[in-house]
């Protein structure tokens, strides 16, 4: 597992190496040492698995404090264009954004900080995307 932080401060690409056999496909996609060795912790207090066709947009969105959290996102199955933009006003990349594309195959996730807005596009039918967050979902502090 490679862990590298990017150009957007506190946000982080995860590559692992995908395994694949006549059995299927396997692939880390965390390990709480090589987390910890970069300098992330992780504690997922909440985890949710999405579901979208093809062309759908989830997203621009993220949750204000006291309720803000770091996430976890990548896509076990489709494809999807994953975007990153930083909204925090105090950082030296305020408006900055990124996208990767995430997909089984890739072996790809990425670590969103908190304040970091964060959305995707599905580019194929059926794409899962799945996130784990470190703190809960409440609507009146989603933005």
């Amino acid at each position: 597992m490679n862990i590298t932080e990017l150009k957007i401060k506190g946000c982080y690409l995860i590559e692992s190496v995908p395994f694949q056999d006549k059995r299927g496909h396997f692939i880390k996609t965390y390990h709480e040492e090589n987390f910890n060795h970069a300098g992330l912790t992780l504690s997922t207090a909440a985890e949710f698995h999405t579901v979208s066709k093809k062309d759908i947009i989830r997203g621009m969105y993220f949750q204000v404090y006291p309720a803000s959290h770091d996430k976890l996102v990548y896509s076990p199955m489709g494809e999807v264009l994953n975007v990153l933009l930083d909204l925090r006003e105090a950082s030296k990349n305020y408006g900055h954004f990124m996208s990767f594309i995430l997909n089984p195959s890739s072996g790809k996730s990425l670590h969103v900080e908190k304040s970091i807005d964060h959305g995707y596009l599905c580019l194929k039918d059926n794409s899962v995307m799945k996130y784990k967050t470190t703190s809960f979902y409440s609507p009146a502090h989603d933005t």
